[in-house]
């Protein structure tokens, strides 16, 4: 273990005394530890070198991070009308650039590079100049509305917005213009079998969207308790394939067996809609209770056509 952290401060109280009030946290979490029998490529960036070797010099090591902003906002706007608000920032960070002095989240440090998160070939079977970084942020808004119309009525209503992304999992600096290179034996020098390097081969990214919306309408009295109301739903997901090399070789103790081509760049982007409406009651009388409720509920998916296939022409024709 190099060092682990965890640091938290909030802060609370009223804006408006009885009327708004806030509370805000912010935290970061995150943990750096050394990778066993892990190194940096000394043929790193050499063209003409086919080969993997240790670098003595540069180990590598697992480096996670986590920035975590939120604040939640809450007012008494009148008497019968309550509103709220949270927004929550969220900041992940795995991995590190191969280049120093980067626009990273994180860059290596003197005699140290970090291994990528587990996309893809994973993190042990990759070499620093063939792996990733995951420098995702995550967002979440919500908003309430509570307003007790009377005594026996009371309205609900909501909004929530969800988003992710994995944002562009290829680290700067990594080695785009070399063929990559998958050796599948340990005697050819690499640290474990299969082992990917000298090129950045492909690897998926991926941004998402889910926004809900819902309403409600309740009436109680003494023996009757009826509410109606109204749910939705919006998703988008957007997944994208970044390609360096559209060639790679793999080789058995050295010496090239197979080469694989691919095609470019590629995405998958995909749309869901849903709709609900509901009614349900529950009559009391005496000792006897009775419930029932309706529910109709529409959905659809569509993918748009022009966000998905191939984004670059194949560079074999």
């Amino acid at each position: 273990l190099v060092k682990n952290w965890d640091a938290n401060f909030s802060l609370g109280g009223p804006i408006k005394r009885d009327r708004i009030w806030f509370f805000a946290n912010t935290r970061t979490t995150g943990n750096q530890q050394e990778t066993q029998n892990q190194y940096a490529n000394k043929n790193v960036g050499n063209a003409s070198a086919w080969t993997w070797a240790r670098d003595e010099s540069v180990r590598v090591r697992n480096a996670t991070s986590r920035i975590v902003n939120s604040v939640r906002l809450t007012s008494q706007v009148t008497p019968r009308n309550k509103v709220g608000f949270y927004a929550d920032y969220t900041v992940n960070c795995s991995g590190s650039s191969v280049v120093k002095d980067s626009g990273e989240c994180r860059s290596p440090g003197n005699g140290w590079t970090a291994s990528g998160p587990g996309i893809g070939p994973g993190v042990a079977t990759t070499s620093p100049e063939s792996g990733t970084i995951w420098n995702a942020p995550l967002s979440i808004m919500q908003a309430t509305w509570t307003s007790p119309i009377s005594n026996r009525m009371l309205f609900e209503s909501g909004y929530s917005d969800f988003r992710a992304r994995w944002g562009d999992v290829m680290p700067e600096g990594a080695l785009t213009n070399l063929i990559p290179v998958t050796e599948q034996s340990t005697n050819a020098g690499v640290p474990f079998a299969n082992y990917l390097y000298r090129g950045w081969l492909a690897q998926p990214s991926q941004w998402q969207k889910h926004v809900t919306w819902r309403s409600s309408l309740a009436y109680v009295s003494g023996g009757n308790n009826l509410k109606f109301g109204y749910q939705a739903g919006f998703m988008v997901a957007k997944t994208t394939t970044q390609v360096a090399q559209q060639l790679s070789y793999t080789f058995n103790n050295g010496s090239p067996i197979q080469l694989s081509t691919r095609v470019g760049p590629t995405r998958v982007s995909d749309r869901i809609r849903y709709d609900g409406l509901y009614i349900q009651d529950a009559w009391t009388r005496n000792r006897l209770t009775l419930t029932g409720a309706v529910r109709f509920e529409a959905a659809s998916s569509w993918a748009p056509e022009d966000e998905n296939g191939v984004l670059e022409a194949h560079q074999f024709g």
